[in-house]
C-alpha cells in the first residue's frame, strides 16, 4: 500500500527470487524534484525554472523583457477598458495586454497573407528572445491601437517608452561583431521605420512653407539594404527562418541599378530632370532618388512585399537631395510626391495618415508656387492623394503605365 506523504512517490520494483504474480514486493522511493507548473512563456521556452511571480517573474525581471503568462497569451479578449491603461504608461500589466493585442488584432496587419500564420509566430518567437523585439513589437501594438481606438495625432506613453528601449538596444545589437540574428533585427528594423513613419504629431496639415524643417521625419527612416549588405558579408541570410526575407533582400538588392541611366529611365523625365548617357549619381542631385523611383514604380501594387520595399525609397537618396527636399526645391518634391503616392495607394494603416498630408502638402505647394511644366506630371500623386487636380494632362499616369509595361 502507498504511503501518503505527497513529498514522496514510489517506484514498483522486484527483488531478485520473486514469483511471477509479484507477492514478493519491495518499495524504493525517492524525492521527487520540483517543477514549475504554471511559469511563464518565456521561462518555459529558455527551459528556466520560473518563480511565477505576477506580473512578472524575476528572471523577466532581470532580463528587462515582458513577462507572460499562458493565460495572456490564449485569452481572446483584450481589455475592457484599455485606453485608461494606455494613457497611465508602462507597466507590466499594460504589456500584458498590448501582447493580447498584438497577438490578435495586430499581427495579422504586419505581416504577408501568403505565410501569415507561420510568419507571425515566428516574430512572436523573436520577439520572446530579444528584448529589443519585443519592444518593438510591443510599440507597434501601442501605436496601432492609438490609431484604431484614440486619434493617430495623440502618442501614448507606451509606445514611447517601447520605441527608446526597442532603439537602443537594437543599436547596441548592431555594434556588436558577433550579431547574426537576422530574424530578431529585421523585424525590429521593419517595425521602428513603421513607427516613425506613423508619428504624426508635428506638422500635421501644416503647409511647407510654414515649417521649421519641412521633412524632418524623412531622416528617421530606416531601411534594410545596409543590414542586407551585412549579414550578406556574414553569410548570416541563409539563417534567416523568416521565409519571405530571402525574397526581399533579392528584391532589395536589385534596387540598385547599374544601368545607364538614359536606358532606365523614360525619355520625358530624362529630359525634365537633364538627365544625359554620362549622368551619374554622383554628380547629379537627382538621379539616385529617380532611380530608386523607377523601381518602385515597376512594382506590382498588389504585391504583398510592395510596402516593404517602398520603405526603401530613402536609402537610396543621397544627403544632397535632403538637403533640396529641405529647401523645397520643385523636382525633388515632384520625386518625394511620386513615393507617398505609393503609400497612399497601398492604403496600410501605419502610412496612409502621413502619406496623404505629405501628399497633399507637396501637391499643394507646386500647385502655388511650381512651374507648369512640373504641374503637368503631379496628376498622379494628386489622384492619390485626394487633392483637386487642376490640370488637364495624364503625363503623370501615363509614365508610371510605362514603367510598368516595361518591367
Amino acid at each position: 500500500m502507498l504511503q501518503k506523504d505527497p513529498k514522496l512517490f514510489h517506484v514498483l520494483s522486484f527483488s531478485k527470487g520473486t514469483d511471477s504474480s509479484g507477492r514478493t514486493q519491495s518499495y524504493k522511493t525517492r524525492k521527487s524534484h520540483s517543477k514549475s507548473l504554471n511559469g511563464c512563456v518565456i521561462c518555459k521556452k529558455r527551459r528556466v525554472k520560473c518563480d511565477e511571480q505576477t506580473p512578472s517573474c524575476r528572471n523577466c525581471v532581470k532580463r528587462g523583457i515582458t513577462c507572460v503568462y499562458h493565460n495572456d497569451v490564449l485569452s481572446p479578449r483584450i481589455a475592457q477598458n484599455p485606453q485608461n491603461k494606455v494613457q497611465t504608461g508602462w507597466c507590466s500589466q499594460m504589456d500584458s495586454t498590448l501582447f493580447r493585442y498584438f497577438v490578435n488584432v495586430v499581427g495579422d496587419t504586419m505581416t504577408p497573407m501568403s505565410c501569415r500564420s507561420s510568419a507571425l509566430a515566428r516574430v512572436i518567437d523573436n520577439a520572446m528572445n530579444e528584448p529589443y523585439a519585443m519592444h518593438s513589437m510591443l510599440a507597434v501594438s501601442a501605436c496601432h491601437y492609438r490609431y484604431h481606438r484614440k486619434s493617430p495625432m495623440q502618442k501614448c506613453l507606451s509606445e514611447n517608452f517601447h520605441s527608446m528601449h526597442a532603439c537602443a538596444r537594437l543599436r547596441r545589437s548592431l555594434d556588436m561583431p558577433q550579431v547574426d540574428n537576422v530574424d530578431a533585427v529585421v523585424i525590429s528594423t521593419l517595425f521602428l521605420g513603421y513607427l516613425s513613419f506613423a508619428d504624426t504629431t508635428e506638422d500635421f496639415g501644416v503647409p511647407l512653407r510654414q515649417r521649421e524643417v519641412p521633412f524632418f521625419w524623412l531622416r528617421n527612416q530606416i531601411g534594410l539594404e545596409s543590414l542586407v549588405h551585412l549579414f550578406q558579408a556574414k553569410a548570416s541570410i541563409r539563417k534567416s527562418s523568416l521565409g519571405m526575407f530571402e525574397d526581399v533582400a533579392d528584391a532589395i538588392l536589385m534596387l540598385d541599378d547599374k544601368k545607364p541611366a538614359t536606358d532606365s529611365i523614360p525619355a520625358d523625365l530624362a529630359t525634365l530632370f537633364d538627365i544625359r548617357e554620362d549622368s551619374s549619381s554622383n554628380d547629379h542631385p537627382y538621379l539616385s532618388a529617380l532611380l530608386r523611383l523607377r523601381h518602385l514604380l515597376a512594382l506590382n501594387p498588389d504585391n504583398e512585399l510592395a510596402v516593404v520595399l517602398y520603405m526603401q525609397f530613402m536609402e537610396g537618396v543621397s544627403q544632397h537631395f535632403l538637403q533640396l527636399l529641405d529647401t523645397l526645391d520643385p523636382k525633388a518634391l515632384m520625386l518625394l510626391s511620386y513615393w507617398l503616392a505609393l503609400l497612399c495607394s497601398n492604403n496600410c494603416w501605419w502610412s496612409r495618415v502621413r502619406a496623404k498630408n505629405e501628399c497633399w502638402a507637396v501637391c499643394e505647394h507646386i500647385d502655388t508656387f511650381g512651374d507648369e511644366l512640373l504641374w503637368k506630371f503631379m496628376d498622379f500623386p494628386a489622384n492619390a492623394c485626394g487633392y483637386p487636380y487642376s490640370g488637364t494632362s495624364s503625363a503623370g499616369r501615363d509614365v508610371v503605365l510605362r514603367i510598368r509595361c516595361d518591367a
